[in-house]
């Protein structure tokens, strides 16, 4: 589908990467930078023109650079992105952000003669955080320039002030008091177009962990619940970024536990083809897990296969009715469902996967973002 000719565009104070620059910088979430690149491309076929101005996100020194170097940042192919550097001073590296971002915004906006549509906001920002700069820009020049704020909530509170509201949170969007809110969790994209990458002579079912393999998204206790499956036929593939000691050990001495890092989008999508289900063990013990949305699982429907998965009101009920529910991540609330998959006869497997299918056919990125676009140009 060709992009239809652009009849306005957007600014974001926010960035998207590419590949090599997500593997590069740990600070980077995958998760996020999916959503919104596909958000932002689906956008631009529609003819909205996305601009972004991005200070890129670091850890503050000492912890992250001192200097963090918009050299070492480049963005996705199609998208007119513009990166800036910044010291990143601990207390005060927000302020100098502040000024980076306006300072180029008004550069832009003199340059272009034309003002945003929209300007747009990412925010993950909890409870006791310090406002981001990109927040308090967007308020600002929201209000000094009379441009609608569309600030999207991944997680965390909302900031108040913008003028729309998008949220991927379920909760989040029940519990919003603003009028002009919107509810999208994403869209599924469809991999399996490709059946090249189809393997119908594997001999393993493999399931599959994508995402981060710290503490947070519950790698580990999966690992340590499939150590205790006695089945020489199943494999459990852990892929994404991050380390984890005991995860590494579990795999050193399990060869059906393997751990195979942060792979490239290509390689990702075949061995997902190939998969048997996929599994989201995110811990219910970490509040941030509660009210923020798997973004993941719309990934993991992509490939028409069963998805166990750990239920918070984050999620839709759309969304919870499509999963095989983990209720608790202890090892047998994780085993449970594991071998309640593995105990279907391939006919009920079959039907297992015709629950993604139908999701899949009805949130398309196309569709979701259409109906977007048409509720913020009302």
């Amino acid at each position: 589908m060709k992009n239809i000719k652009s009849k306005y565009y957007v600014l974001w104070f926010d960035g998207v990467f590419n590949h090599s620059t997500l593997t590069n910088h740990k600070s980077l979430s995958p998760a996020s930078n999916f959503w919104k690149t596909n958000l932002i491309l689906n956008l631009q076929k529609l003819g909205v023109e996305n601009i972004t101005l991005c200070c890129p996100i670091e850890q503050a020194w000492p912890l992250g650079k001192l200097l963090v170097n918009k050299k070492n940042y480049k963005s996705i192919t199609g998208l007119k992105a513009y990166f800036f550097s910044y010291l990143n001073f601990p207390f005060i590296r927000e302020t100098f952000k502040f000024f980076i971002l306006k300072n180029k915004f008004q550069k832009y906006i003199h340059s272009r003669k034309k003002l945003p549509k929209f300007i747009m906001t990412w925010s993950v920002q909890g409870p006791n955080d310090r406002e981001k700069s990109e927040i308090k820009l967007a308020r600002l020049i929201s209000k000094k320039y009379n441009i609608k704020w569309l600030c999207l909530i991944g997680e965390g509170v909302t900031p108040p002030g913008a003028t729309h509201y998008m949220y991927s949170c379920w909760y989040a969007y029940q519990n919003c008091k603003y009028e002009k809110k919107y509810y999208l969790d994403g869209g599924i994209p469809d991999f399996l177009s490709d059946k090249k990458n189809l393997n119908t002579k594997l001999n393993n079912k493999v399931f599959m962990y994508i995402g981060d393999l710290g503490i947070h998204g519950g790698a580990l206790q999966l690992a340590e619940s499939f150590n205790q499956i006695n089945n020489k036929n199943i494999e459990l593939l852990f892929c994404g970024k991050g380390h984890n000691k005991d995860l590494e050990k579990l795999a050193d001495s399990n060869s059906r536990i393997k751990i195979l890092g942060y792979l490239n989008e290509k390689k990702l999508n075949q061995l997902a083809t190939n998969a048997y289900a996929f599994v989201n063990p995110r811990p219910l013990n970490f509040e941030p897990n509660l009210l923020n949305f798997p973004s993941k699982l719309l990934y993991y429907f992509s490939f028409e296969k069963p998805v166990l998965s750990t239920i918070s009101p984050g999620m839709s009920p759309e969304i919870i009715n499509s999963v095989i529910p983990i209720w608790n991540t202890e090892i047998k609330g994780i085993i449970d469902p594991i071998n309640a998959v593995l105990s279907k006869s391939e006919t009920e497997y079959k039907e297992l996967c015709k629950i993604i299918k139908k999701i899949k056919k009805k949130k398309k990125w196309k569709s979701e973002v259409s109906k977007f676009k048409n509720w913020i140009e009302k």
